[in-house]
């Protein structure tokens, strides 16, 4: 089952496809701008995926140019919903314009983010926890 959502305005675009989903879990690709006026589509995606009981979500960032504190703010409720529901979601390939912005926003949630290791072309993983 896949799943597409886009939103665009004079600015910018966003969308988000469910690329797979089998069992309890989900893999979503973000790409774009994301911000105010586009964020609810990462939680609406999301949502879909818990109510079909999709425990494990991965969501790909690599295609994300943009995001501001409210796209920020999206993806850490997301998360608290996905823990809440006893899930996981982990973020892949996030770019470091994308890094940047959770060390700045995000709350001391200790998201698990997933990024490729050039010398092993493994995913290595570590944790956005805010310093202070």
């Amino acid at each position: 089952m896949e799943s597409t959502l886009s939103a665009s305005d004079e600015m910018s675009t966003l969308r988000v496809d469910a690329l797979r989903s089998e069992g309890g879990r989900s893999y979503i690709k973000v790409s774009g701008s994301m911000d105010c006026g586009s964020a609810e589509l990462v939680a609406a995606l999301i949502d879909v995926q818990l109510s079909h009981r999709r425990k494990f979500i991965r969501m790909d960032l690599s295609d994300v140019t943009v995001i501001d504190v409210v796209g920020v703010q999206t993806v850490v409720a997301a998360h608290r919903r996905v823990l809440a529901d006893r899930g996981t979601l982990v973020l892949a390939e996030v770019p470091t314009v994308v890094q940047a912005a959770f060390h700045t926003h995000a709350a001391d949630d200790g998201l698990l983010v997933m990024y490729p290791c050039a010398d092993h072309g493994a995913a290595m993983a570590s944790f956005v926890r805010r310093t202070k």
